[in-house]
């Protein structure tokens, strides 16, 4: 997980980041937003997989609901250092792990 705009915006206003080129942190930032996506989509496709042939079989039920668990945390971190980013992807997250939990209860074998 990248560490959100907050985290960045108090890195850098004290000037202790580990990287200075700001080049790098913007494409390093980039490329974390987008992959955060990216992840998110192969999700929807497993949510959808389960649902449209309603067949979970060899889908874990206590992967998914770690995974479930994991993205209720980091909804609440991003929810309480106010950062949109882990905020949004994270409960997108949620949506989809309870989904898949669901779906899993109901069409696995």
């Amino acid at each position: 997980m990248h560490l959100g705009l907050h985290h960045r915006a108090r890195r850098y206003s004290t000037g202790k980041g580990l990287v200075e080129n700001k080049g790098i942190v913007r494409a390093v930032d980039a490329a974390t937003y987008a992959i955060s996506f990216v992840m998110l989509s192969f999700t929807v496709h497993q949510v959808w997989i389960i649902w449209s042939e309603q067949d979970a079989s060899g889908v874990s039920l206590i992967a998914w609901v770690a995974y479930l668990l994991g993205a209720i945390v980091w909804t609440a971190y991003g929810y309480v250092h106010a950062d949109r980013v882990i905020l949004i992807t994270n409960f997108l997250w949620v949506i989809f792990s309870v989904l898949v939990v669901i779906g899993v209860t109901a069409f696995g074998s």
